[in-house]
């Protein structure tokens, strides 16, 4: 057990003294930022989600990411079109959130359960609009859980290789993720 803390310590004094991370007692910080994230989800790939055979949504270009405006929940909008039944697409937009969530497995931050809280388009129809708010919300998650937004690279600097250790917190701010991790 003093082993234990003994190397930690020796750790975290190294990294301090390098300037590679910000080490507190027995945690180790990595921080990532909005910009980071953006560019994951722009590498990320788009597609067309069709509901019922009736109603399909087409993203315009890649959601765009926003820290910090609820609690805990990463902000995504995007434009959008929408198209009923072989008639003419409508532009429209949509916001949300989605969280963060870090798996061990793969060293790798994601983000998940994203939820659309609102659409807003000029001739859509009430009733096809929680259809229309489902069929976002089920393809972010199917994007969001393939496309991690931050990996920890094991031939990443000394921070990154010593923070793919255990997990203790996630907190998004309002210019970037804080993630917390406990340093052995």
């Amino acid at each position: 057990m003093k082993f234990k803390l003994l190397i930690g310590a020796l750790l975290a004094a190294v990294l301090l003294h390098t300037g590679c991370a910000s080490a507190i007692g027995n945690e180790l910080e990595v921080v990532f930022t909005k910009s980071d994230i953006q560019d994951a989800i722009d590498k990320a790939p788009k597609s067309a989600v069709i509901v019922d055979g009736v109603l399909v949504v087409s993203l315009d270009a890649n959601p765009i990411i926003a820290l910090g405006e609820t609690p805990n929940r990463i902000g995504v909008s995007a434009r959008m079109s929408l198209q009923v039944a072989g008639a003419q697409p409508i532009p429209a937009s949509f916001s949300g959130s989605a969280g963060l969530v870090y798996n061990e497995s793969r060293k790798a931050f994601f983000m998940e359960a994203p939820v659309v809280d609102s659409i807003e388009a000029a001739i859509l129809p009430k009733a096809w609009e929680a259809a229309a708010r489902i069929a976002i919300s089920n393809q972010l998650d199917k994007t969001f859980s393939v496309t991690p937004v931050y990996v920890l690279r094991e031939n990443g600097n000394l921070k990154e290789r010593t923070a793919r250790q255990l997990l203790k917190s996630i907190e998004i701010r309002k210019d970037a993720v804080v993630a917390k991790f406990a340093v052995l």
